[in-house]
């Protein structure tokens, strides 16, 4: 799989190149093909003839094709040393630790991982040089083996399709230099000149599709190859801006291969079109729905949580939601919620209520969940935060915070006095020690964190040696923390931590995988689905809403939680709360129970703010019903993000197999889909635990005449024979 790269004359001087060529014998000498395994060599031999050449090599390079492996290639990122831009860090970090190394130009960067995908690759180019390219075949690398910085020297494993498939999608990527690249000057595409609305086609025919990739020349689209003897079904539709539309599908034998550019690609968005017209005018297969293969990790689909019940909004949070809710585009889950996790932070540790000896107090978590990054997420927090500005100016300047990435910096925000001992010393003899302050401490211990971008706290949390879950875990259930360093001890006691992030669904579906994260550290959390509630082209009015009232309601309300202590509920909400407590407390299966699991206490905090902005220092039936319905919405949005998924990597992908096959599936059919890769102890331990939640069954039958062989076939469970 070895091969050279050399040095040829090139206007009367030597130049690096890196075209591959093999060595003969009789010193011999023909280029290399990256697609033909005859014109390889293995490694013994490429360094041994590397070594004879006589300085015509210049190196050596590792073809990709049937080697197993993938390859990420950075063009032109250490232009300005060894920091990446942006753009790099955000891939890279999609990455886990694996062998990289510098470019033989030295401005760019080469890293490798095992597994392979499906696709032509990934060639993109960003500003000036500089590009990302991925590929597993049809390519070589020049190796230097110079490693970048801290790279380990193994190659690491790696889901490569996933990470494929997800580029390819734009579920995730250098915002910053797509709106760079949207801003770029057009270009006149070639092909006919017509008007195309290949949204509103999708639209009106139900067509699965993945989302937008915008260019300079063209809007583009993956969507699923019409051709059955297609094999890789993974095609995509182009839009021209000057309204001009074309299709082609990535597999090179089907009759939809051309690429969009070429001729014909025209007339295959016709006959795509005509596919899906047809299959709408047939109607959904047995009553069910077309499935996309750009759906969620969980295939069965639940639908978006219905609006909040009108008794979430009593009192001065659901006043002040209705006064701004005409003036934005922000959802007003999203606003409420985000209100009241606002609000319990800025009133402090003061107003508890005490459930089995623990203190319930108004601190609050939440994640606001957006299909799309367009879902106004931001527009909502912003509004919070020009109320409560106006209630406590100081809170908002001084302990709303962001850049979290570590839990020891949570400590340090609200860290208490340290003292040092410092030895006292007479003619030179150590008589005794002092206390001295070498640090002051924070004294108002009220911390709101705000993360805009909920995947960087995910991802930071599961870099090895990293705290941030366990802190924020601690600070949710207590007011005490600290940890140790090695120059001081950090400690924190009386703190009072709030915390409010946003996210798209397909980035916390995908990052928050695991049932023991979601019971460990993510339970904490009101998660809370949020999309663009109206459209206005022209921005509200809110500057012409007259807020003094609700404000002045807001700061006595403020005020009066300082002064209130522990909390009781009246007769009517202890009635109301024996009704629902056993349904709040009791334990449901999967990741969509293990983010639930602590709602029976975050009733609790949510009707203790209530209670505190209506200036009560008693629960009432109320307070109860308006915490009860924020905590529905935030269940049927639970449900709506994480489905049915088990939060177990093996079953959850024998799932999407079984769902994807009505007929079933065996065992050995199993195996085989892991490509053996699984063990049969590993594959039994998946299904049981499908089987105990209810998503799969089996039916038993004999094979054989005799009846001694006994086949098994799995099969998922549908939603009408669940209910």
């Amino acid at each position: 799989m070895w091969a050279f790269h050399l040095r040829r004359k090139q206007n009367g001087e030597w130049k690096l190149t890196k075209i591959p060529y093999v060595a003969l014998p009789n010193g011999v000498r023909r280029q290399a093909e990256s697609d033909n395994p005859e014109t390889w060599r293995t490694l013994e031999e490429a360094q041994r003839a590397y070594g004879n050449g006589s300085g015509f090599f210049t190196g050596i390079g590792f073809m990709f094709k049937n080697s197993g492996m993938s390859g990420a290639d950075y063009d032109h990122v250490l232009t300005d040393g060894h920091d990446v831009p942006l753009w790099a860090d955000k891939i890279m970090s999609e990455f886990p630790p694996t062998y990289t190394e510098y470019s033989v130009g030295g401005e760019g960067l080469h890293s490798l991982v095992e597994n392979t995908f499906t696709g032509p690759g990934i060639n993109e180019r960003f500003s000036g040089k500089s590009g990302f390219e991925f590929y597993c075949d049809g390519r070589f690398f020049c190796v230097t083996g110079k490693p970048y910085l801290n790279s380990p020297s193994t190659i690491a494993e790696f889901d490569s399709q996933d990470f494929y498939d997800r580029f390819k999608r734009g579920e995730f990527g250098p915002e910053e230099f797509r709106k760079q690249k949207e801003a770029e000057p057009e270009e006149d595409p070639d092909g006919p000149k017509r008007h195309e609305d290949v949204e509103s086609f999708f639209e009106e025919h139900k067509v699965p599709h993945g989302k937008p990739r915008k260019t300079p020349k063209f809007t583009s689209w993956d969507v699923e190859c019409p051709d059955p003897q297609c094999k890789a079904k993974n095609a995509y539709v182009m839009q021209h801006n000057d309204g001009g539309a074309g299709m082609g599908c990535y597999h090179k034998t089907c009759a939809y291969s051309k690429h969009l550019l070429e001729n014909g690609s025209y007339d295959k968005w016709n006959k795509f079109k005509a596919y899906w017209k047809a299959k709408r005018a047939e109607g959904p297969a047995n009553g069910k729905a077309s499935s996309s293969i750009f759906d969620g990790p969980t295939p069965a689909k639940f639908n978006w949580p219905e609006p909040l019940a009108e008794e979430a909004f009593y009192g001065p949070a659901g006043e002040l939601v209705r006064l701004v809710e005409p003036h934005t585009e922000a959802d007003p889950a999203a606003l409420l919620t985000q209100f009241l996790a606002g609000f319990g932070s800025l009133v402090g540790r003061h107003a508890y209520f005490k459930t089995d000896g623990a203190r319930q107090y108004a601190n609050l978590y939440v994640v606001i969940v957006g299909r799309t990054a367009k879902s106004r997420r931001g527009t909502s927090w912003n509004q919070t935060l020009r109320i409560l500005g106006q209630v406590d100016a100081d809170w908002v300047r001084e302990r709303v915070m962001s850049g979290t990435s570590t839990g020891e910096g949570i400590i340090w925000a609200v860290r208490d006095a340290i003292k040092e001992r410092h030895p006292v010393k007479q003619k030179g003899r150590v008589v005794g020690y002092d206390d001295v302050e070498s640090d002051p401490g924070i004294k108002d211990k009220r911390l709101l964190i705000f993360e805009a971008e909920y995947a960087r706290v995910l991802k930071a949390g599961e870099r090895t040696g990293n705290t941030i879950f366990e802190v924020l875990r601690d600070a949710f259930d207590k007011d005490c923390l600290n940890i140790l360093t090695k120059k001081q001890a950090a400690r924190s006691t009386g703190c009072h931590v709030g915390f409010v992030t946003h996210v798209t669904s397909d980035e916390l579906r995908r990052l928050l995988t695991d049932t023991s994260a979601a019971n460990g550290y993510a339970n904490r959390h009101l998660f809370v689905c949020s999309r663009r509630s109206r459209l206005l082209p022209e921005g509200g009015r809110l500057d012409e809403v007259d807020f003094t009232d609700v404000i002045e309601r807001l700061q006595k309300a403020a005020e009066f939680a300082r002064t209130c202590g522990e909390m009781k509920r009246d007769d009517e909400a202890k009635a109301i709360w024996r009704e629902v407590y056993q349904d709040l407390s009791e334990g449901k299966p999967g990741m969509f129970g293990a983010m639930i699991a602590r709602f029976d206490a975050i009733v609790v905090r949510l009707s203790v703010t209530y209670a505190l902005l209506d200036k009560s220092p008693l629960i009432k039936a109320a307070h109860l019903n308006a915490a009860l319905a924020v905590v529905k919405y935030c269940e049927a949005s639970a449900r709506f993000i994480f489905g049915d998924a088990v939060g177990d990597e093996t079953a959850d992908e024998i799932l999407r197999q079984l769902r994807s096959r009505p007929d079933g599936m065996t065992r050995a059919e199993l195996r085989d889909f892991f490509q053996r890769n699984k063990t049969s102890a590993e594959i039994s331990r998946a299904l049981g635990v499908l089987q105990e939640y209810g998503l799969a069954r089996v039916d038993r039958q004999r094979e054989s005449e005799d009846g001694l062989n006994l086949t098994e076939r799995w099969r998922a469970i549908t939603v009408s024979e669940a209910k």
